[in-house]
């Protein structure tokens, strides 16, 4: 089995990345989660997935 975490700081743009990944086998895990980035103080969505080999 393989992991991966997509991220990105737009929800709109991560939704696509994980739509694309979606349709290469992988499967999300969870829902979206996102955290502030304590320098610039900008919101990073993440969605883990993962893929049986």
């Amino acid at each position: 089995m393989e992991y991966t975490v997509v991220e990105n700081q737009f929800l709109d743009v991560l939704i696509k990345e994980v739509n694309t990944k979606i349709k290469e086998g992988w499967i999300p895990q969870g829902g979206i989660s996102f955290k502030t980035d304590n320098i610039f103080y900008r919101r990073l969505y993440a969605q883990t997935l993962i893929k049986n080999k």
